[in-house]
């Protein structure tokens, strides 16, 4: 049994749109670690600023 109702001329644009969903969530995605990175990496400086007898 053959599924018609998903004709070519509905697939593309369904297709398009999960493309660009797919691409911002990968966008989002890498801000969010992006941030997390540079927030390890603040907190890191910060603690070496404020304690400098710590070893580094």
């Amino acid at each position: 049994m053959t599924n018609r109702s998903r004709s070519p001329r509905r697939i593309k644009p369904l297709r398009a749109a999960a493309l660009f969903g797919l691409m911002g969530c990968a966008m989002a995605w890498g801000l969010v670690e992006l941030f997390a990175l540079q927030r390890s990496r603040y907190h890191a400086w910060r603690g070496r600023h404020h304690h400098p007898a710590l070893p580094r």
